[in-house]
């Protein structure tokens, strides 16, 4: 959280450093990087994240003839 989107930034940036130490002094590895396509499409991850817009399909990217059959 954050008054402003900087600082939301920035407060996320250290609760995830804070986070990854935890896993690190925990004995426990840091998960492997992931795109956001392969975050949603994994199973064990089902509806534990909403899909962003960015990843939504565009209405206005359809045809008519695409839309209509």
């Amino acid at each position: 959280m954050g008054g402003t989107i900087d600082e939301a930034i920035g407060n996320a940036g250290e609760a995830l450093r804070e986070w990854i130490g935890d896993r690190l002094a925990a004995g426990a590895a840091p998960p492997a990087p992931r795109t956001a396509d392969a975050l949603l499409a994994d199973p064990d991850e089902a509806g534990r994240w909403p899909r962003p817009p960015w990843l939504r399909p565009s209405r206005s990217s359809w045809t008519r003839d695409a839309r209509c059959g």
